[in-house]
């Protein structure tokens, strides 16, 4: 099945519209028997509130064309703690996504890696020594894509091959910006998502 993927942004931003956009995404989404994935669908699920009347029909416009949507859709949040109660009853499977153990960890930087050196053995050698490097560190798939692509641009603007040297710069300085922004919010991310109640590290996993 064909995935198609929409941002909250793609819809609108007033109500009337996303309507309307929303009604042809899940139009095509049917014809074309694809997977609907909506990314950062914070927006749309977010608990309403009597300040905010224009998020509120936004929100209840999602759910009044939800009821007429027959196909399967993935939604994404970093805030599960705010989704409004009434998509508790809609939503059918809650999917969560702990931290990556230090094998998916390794398994992604080989995946980024292995196009970028000459074999691979030269990329697993690579991967093995930059997860380590950047263990304790606990990135996401995203953290480390961005390390590998931010580590090309260096070494392209050195024009050198890409080394462990050129990772573990980057490795770095992420590391210093997340002990400064540790330092500005006197707790790491992990503890102020918990204590504005975004969200906690979570306790279950869909098992394979």
């Amino acid at each position: 099945m064909p995935l198609y993927t929409v941002t909250c942004g793609d819809l609108g931003v007033s109500h009337a519209s996303v309507e309307g956009t929303l009604r042809e995404v899940f139009d095509k989404v049917t014809r074309w028997n694809a997977v609907l994935l909506l990314d950062e669908a914070d927006v749309f699920l977010q608990e309403r509130s009597i300040r905010q009347l224009e998020r509120n029909a936004l929100v209840s416009v999602f759910l009044r064309e939800l009821e007429y949507f027959d196909g399967i859709m993935f939604l994404t949040t970093n805030r599960p703690g705010h989704i409004d109660e009434a998509f508790q009853s809609r939503i059918h499977v809650v999917l969560s996504m702990p931290p990556l153990e230090f094998e998916q960890q390794l398994k992604i930087w080989s995946i980024f890696l292995r196009d970028q050196m000459d074999t691979k053995q030269q990329a697993k050698k690579l991967a093995d020594k930059i997860a380590q490097h950047t263990k304790a560190d606990k990135l996401n798939g995203r953290q480390i894509r961005n390390t590998v692509r931010t580590a090309l641009a260096l070494a392209a603007h050195q024009n050198t091959p890409l080394s462990l040297t050129h990772l573990e710069q980057v490795a770095k300085l992420n590391r210093a910006f997340a002990s400064y922004m540790v330092e500005v919010n006197d707790a790491n991310d992990e503890t102020r998502q918990r204590m504005l109640g975004n969200r906690v590290v979570p306790a279950w996993r869909l098992e394979s």
